[in-house]
C-alpha cells in the first residue's frame, strides 16, 4: 500500500530499546507511517543502531540524549524486556517527558504495550488510569489492571501483547487523525469509497 494520505502534523515518538518486543515497534511504525503521521524511532541507547528481542537490527532515527521530545504529541514504549533499560539513569529524560506527558491530558498522549505497563506502574503516573500488559503480571499492576486487550483510558492507550499490535495501531489513527483514514488502512488501497 503507498501512503497516500496527507502527511499530517501530528508526531509519535517510538522509544526503542534492546530488547524490544519486535512486532511491537515494526507493526504500529508502518501503520502510522502509512496513515500520514510522522513517526521517529528513538534509541534510548548510546547508537542509533539496537537489536530487537528476536534479533531484528533496526537504525533509529533519533537518539534519546539528543532528540527533543516536546515536539511530539505522543510517547510511545513497546513491550518486551527492552522496558526495563528505560530505568537507568541515563534514561532519566524518557521518564520525566512520560511524567509531563501522563499530566497532561487534553494535549498529550502515552502509549504502552504488554510489560512496559510495568514501567508506567513503577514511575508512579497511573493514579487512577486504567492499563492492561501482558499475561502474568497483572498483580504488579494493581487496582489499575484491566483485563480488557486493548484500554483506552484518558490520554492512555495500552494494549496486551504484540498480537494485538495492529488493531492498536488503527485505534491510535482513529484517535489522533480520524476513523476515515483508520477504515482504509484496514481495508487495502482498493477501498477508497468506503464510508466508515
Amino acid at each position: 500500500m503507498n501512503n497516500k494520505y496527507k502527511v499530517s502534523n501530528i508526531r509519535i515518538a517510538i522509544i526503542c530499546c534492546s530488547e524490544s518486543e519486535d512486532l511491537d515497534v515494526v507493526i504500529p511504525y508502518d501503520i502510522w507511517r502509512r496513515s500520514g503521521i510522522i513517526v521517529d524511532t528513538i534509541s534510548s541507547e548510546k547508537k542509533k543502531s539496537i537489536f530487537l528481542q528476536c534479533g531484528t537490527k533496526i537504525t533509529c532515527s533519533e537518539q534519546i540524549d539528543i532528540v527533543n521530545l516536546d515536539q511530539y504529541n505522543a510517547i510511545y514504549i513497546p513491550g518486551g524486556k527492552g522496558y526495563e533499560r528505560l530505568f537507568d539513569e541515563k534514561n532519566d529524560r524518557v521518564t520525566k517527558k512520560v511524567i509531563k506527558f501522563s499530566a497532561d491530558e487534553e494535549k498529550k498522549w502515552v502509549f504502552a504495550s504488554a510489560e512496559a505497563s510495568l514501567y508506567l506502574k513503577k514511575i508512579n503516573v497511573l493514579g487512577t488510569k486504567k492499563v492492561t500488559t501482558y499475561p502474568g503480571y497483572e498483580k504488579e499492576i494493581g487496582d489499575n489492571y484491566s483485563s480488557e486487550n486493548i484500554v483506552v483510558s484518558k490520554n492512555f492507550i495500552t494494549f496486551k501483547s504484540a498480537f494485538f499490535a495492529f488493531d492498536f495501531a488503527l485505534l491510535v489513527v482513529e484517535k489522533l487523525l480520524n476513523k476515515q483514514i483508520a477504515c482504509l488502512l484496514y481495508t487495502s488501497d482498493a477501498a477508497d469509497d468506503l464510508l466508515c
